[in-house]
């Protein structure tokens, strides 16, 4: 669907692609970093027929509010990573496990991590280790072992 980028064009966009069905429809935008941008695929024509294609491939189908998809969550998710490889190790250290602590940089406040694998793999003695270096540091440890039939 490609209405005019304006308000009013995009809500009936939105409104069209979800009568049709939101995984039938994708929606026509001009790149925000395009120099001219076009009102509509009218404008698009007069001012360079050569967008015109490349802003069809990148037409994007209308999304749930509510959920995000990678490709939203990428440039932070790439952003983080490479933070993360800049800084080297921060955040709380695995002290008895110094290889542990190489390859995950420490753990950091407000992540959660989740450890699992298949029973009797050692992610309880490994949780244990951790939660007695932590403890050591004044660092607030809690965990859960779950254990879920094998179907």
């Amino acid at each position: 669907l490609w209405m005019d980028y304006d308000k009013s064009g995009q809500d009936a966009a939105e409104k069209f692609a979800r009568k049709l069905g939101i995984n039938r429809c994708v929606i026509v935008k001009p790149q925000e970093d395009a120099k001219v941008i076009p009102k509509d695929a009218n404008d698009a024509l007069r001012q360079d027929p050569k967008v015109i294609p490349l802003m069809l491939r990148q037409a994007k189908t209308l999304t749930h509010t509510n959920i995000q998809n990678f490709e939203d969550l990428r440039e932070g998710v790439l952003q983080a990573i490479r933070k993360t490889r800049e800084v080297g190790q921060h955040g709380w250290q695995a002290t008895s496990l110094s290889k542990l602590t190489d390859i995950c940089k420490g753990f950091r406040r407000r992540e959660l991590v989740l450890l699992t694998g298949p029973t009797g793999s050692g992610k309880t003695t490994l949780l244990s280790q951790l939660s007695v270096d932590f403890a050591k540091q004044g660092i607030p440890t809690l965990w859960g072992s779950f254990e879920i039939k094998n179907i």
